[in-house]
């Protein structure tokens, strides 16, 4: 196939499964937290959309070599008809919670997901402005979360040994965005995360990070409280309107009751009084980002 009918038939997939998504949000609608999730899902699945039809649309106006998509054809119609199956199934009225479950599992386990994340990687240098997608792990966590309130013990189970095994399925590192305008501090805490394998970005105000968010995002992000021009309390706002918002750590050297209980209602995941250690600074950053995330 050539590259553009690649991502015609990848398009196919990622609305095939958001209107999987949908209908099984709708048949489960009394299931508030399974409603939920796939709502979220087929919310990501329009997003993976809008993200091919640019790439789409970047090779139809030659902004993009035809060469740099480079995808198999197999996968990408394994997936189309598994999801028509499924969809089928669902529309006969005989899928029970675990069969969705199953499907859901089955789909975002497969090798699509890694199929998107290489075509949306390596057209990025093309596309500056096209967003990250919305990780493997990312989505089974919040479906491991949904089946452990569930009580799916065995569903538990598995999800949890996925979540584990895709995580360190050569995954790039985590990366971290530093927002400071103390150069010290930015410098500092970069040397501590890069010694852990994280990857680092820093930026001097709460306006540069904004910036950047436009166009990537970060999986964690470390800000102080006081800057000029955007502070981390207004950064922190921003930041938890994007969908699926990364985790925020607000750090500052001006410690208060009113201070902590603002952050801490306006989203914050934790609050860290400066100075600090290496030590504490792991202590909070590395359950945000670990696989086996507390919550879940």
């Amino acid at each position: 196939m050539s590259s553009l009918e690649v991502i015609n038939r990848l398009l196919a997939v990622e609305e095939a499964a958001g209107a999987l998504y949908r209908a099984l949000s709708q048949r489960f609608a009394d299931h508030p937290e399974l409603h939920v999730l796939w709502s979220e899902l087929a919310e990501d699945e329009r997003t993976h959309a809008g993200l091919l039809g640019e790439v789409r649309e970047g090779l139809v106006r030659g902004e993009i070599p035809p060469d740099m998509v480079r995808v198999e054809a197999g996968p990408v119609e394994q997936a189309l008809q598994s999801i028509y199956r499924q969809r089928e199934h669902l529309e006969r009225g005989g899928m029970s919670v675990a069969e969705a479950l199953a499907a859901t599992i089955a789909l975002e386990t497969s090798e699509i997901n890694d199929v998107l994340t290489r075509v949306v990687a390596a057209v990025r240098p093309y596309l500056p402005s096209l967003l990250v997608v919305e990780g493997i792990v990312s989505h089974l966590r919040r479906l491991l979360s949904a089946v452990d309130r569930l009580s799916h013990p065995e569903l538990t189970v598995v999800l949890r040994a996925l979540v584990d095994q895709v995580a360190r399925r050569g995954a790039a590192p985590p990366k971290i965005l530093i927002v400071d305008d103390e150069s010290d501090m930015r410098e500092t805490c970069v040397r501590i995360f890069a010694r852990d394998g994280y990857r680092c970005r820093a930026v001097t105000d709460g306006q540069e990070a904004l910036d950047l968010l436009e166009g990537e995002r970060p999986d964690l992000i470390l800000t102080d409280l006081r800057m000029p021009r955007v502070d981390g309390l207004t950064l922190l706002r921003h930041v938890q309107r994007l969908p699926f918002p990364p985790p925020v750590v607000v750090f500052t050297a001006y410690v208060s009751e009113g201070s902590i209980r603002e952050v801490l209602e306006a989203g914050a995941a934790a609050y860290l009084p400066k100075p600090f250690t290496p030590r504490k600074l792991r202590e909070v950053v590395e359950p945000l980002l670990s696989p086996r995330r507390s919550e879940l």
